[in-house]
């Protein structure tokens, strides 16, 4: 800003006051129509950042009226996303801006140290889009989205500003407002329209973030690096994925869709790119899951060498101490069947007896007794057991004492 300019104004400490509120610092950057400096607003004692328009640019009545404008129109706008404007006003012939102050660290200065993650990225892409979405709505273009003109407001929270030159949807037939064949933003992040010279449209702030989310995945231009302005509108982007292989298909058809060369092969709005955006993410992590998986599985797929075979069966059949209870297992087992099997046979032998009994009250009984035999079991083995045989006495009347034979054997008779 040229020396001078805000004179009248300047306090004793040698700062300066603007609008008798905003008392001015240093200087945080330049721009093509302006400067940022740093300030304090002494009324709500807090810091903001004042954006002053050039002095050269502030003489000319159709830059000034565009400027205060477009001010105004950035005060309404109120996003998470966007960089907020608390007021505007003139000082000594200079309009200017107060603005949120954030750190000042831009996308730009992050993508020095190279590309972003996928994720990140992804998610760069979303808040500017709903930024845009939102100032869509209220009939504002920004006309030049590019990494110096997105900050970091903090983790993972990035911020859209500059909308100091954007302009409304809104036609207007006023000549101060517009300026024919006047290009106004960064030629390689404008579109082949607007580098022709036609207007500025939705399609063209779709254009910029697409350029914007090339430049954060691969940490390149989506041009050949020295291809002269005049050819940048005939020029084809370089395919992302040859820049970073491991970026999804989904997601490189939604970056290459948002470059387009003609407008209406671009998404219809930055809702319609918000939405094919997180698709394309979350199909390229699912994809990126399931071939992890595969790899996964395709691994232990293969089979070790015979020794390591051997060690595996070895550790998954450990050998432990012989317990007398381990011995003679199969033998143990038999004996459990057998005993079952015996008490089972006793219990239809005393029933037998018992229904037989009381079919032949009338008629004398003597004291039976009824000796079973155990079932053998099946064959189990080497193992043998021996049947023992089980007596069971019906007690019944005094008569004669009667051994009575059990499966065809011969009874015998008892003094």
């Amino acid at each position: 800003m040229a020396s001078g300019v805000l004179s009248d104004r300047e306090r004793p400490d040698g700062s300066r006051l603007l609008g008798g509120r905003y008392q001015l610092g240093e200087a945080l950057g330049q721009g093509g129509v302006g400067e940022v400096r740093a300030g304090r607003d002494r009324r709500l004692r807090r810091e903001v950042a004042i954006k002053l328009l050039r002095p050269e640019m502030a003489h000319q009545p159709g830059v000034r009226k565009r400027f205060e404008h477009e001010a105004k129109m950035a005060a309404r706008l109120a996003h998470p996303n966007i960089v907020a404007v608390f007021d505007f006003g003139v000082e000594a012939g200079v309009p200017f801006l107060v603005m949120e102050r954030l750190p000042g660290t831009t996308l730009g200065d992050v993508l020095a140290d190279g590309p972003l993650g996928f994720e990140e990225a992804t998610e760069l892409g979303l808040q500017l889009l709903d930024a845009l979405a939102s100032a869509h709505r209220s009939g504002m273009l920004h006309r030049d989205i590019k990494p110096r003109n997105v900050l970091v407001a903090g983790p993972g929270i990035w911020k859209l500003g500059d909308f100091g030159i954007a302009k409304s949807i809104e036609v207007t037939d006023d000549p101060g407002l517009t300026a024919t064949g006047l290009v106004v933003g960064t030629p390689a992040y404008l579109p082949p329209e607007r580098l022709a010279g036609r207007p500025a449209t939705v399609a063209s702030d779709i254009y910029g973030v697409g350029v914007v989310l090339y430049q954060a995945l691969s940490g390149h231009s989506p041009f050949e690096s020295g291809v002269p302005l005049p050819a940048l509108a005939a020029s084809e982007p370089v395919a992302l994925r040859e820049r970073r292989p491991d970026i999804p298909p989904s997601v490189d058809a939604v970056v290459t869709r948002a470059l387009a060369r003609d407008p209406a092969a671009r998404f219809a709005s930055a809702t319609e790119m918000a939405g094919a955006l997180r698709a394309a993410a979350a199909a390229g992590a699912t994809a990126a899951g399931a071939t992890a998986a595969g790899a996964e599985t395709v691994v232990s797929a293969v089979p070790p060498p015979a020794a390591t075979q051997v060690m595996i069966a070895a550790s998954q059949y450990p050998r432990h101490p012989r317990h007398p209870r381990r011995r003679g297992r199969a033998a143990w087992m038999s004996r459990r069947v057998v005993a079952a099997a015996s008490v089972a046979a006793l219990v239809l032998v005393i029933s037998l007896a018992v229904l037989f009994a009381g079919s032949h009250r009338s008629a004398p009984a003597n004291p039976v007794t009824v000796p079973t035999t155990s079932v053998a079991p099946p064959a189990a083995g080497p193992t043998t057991v021996a049947a023992t045989p089980t007596q069971a006495t019906v007690a019944s009347a005094p008569a004669a004492r009667t051994t009575a034979p059990a499966h065809g054997g011969k009874g015998k008779k008892k003094k």
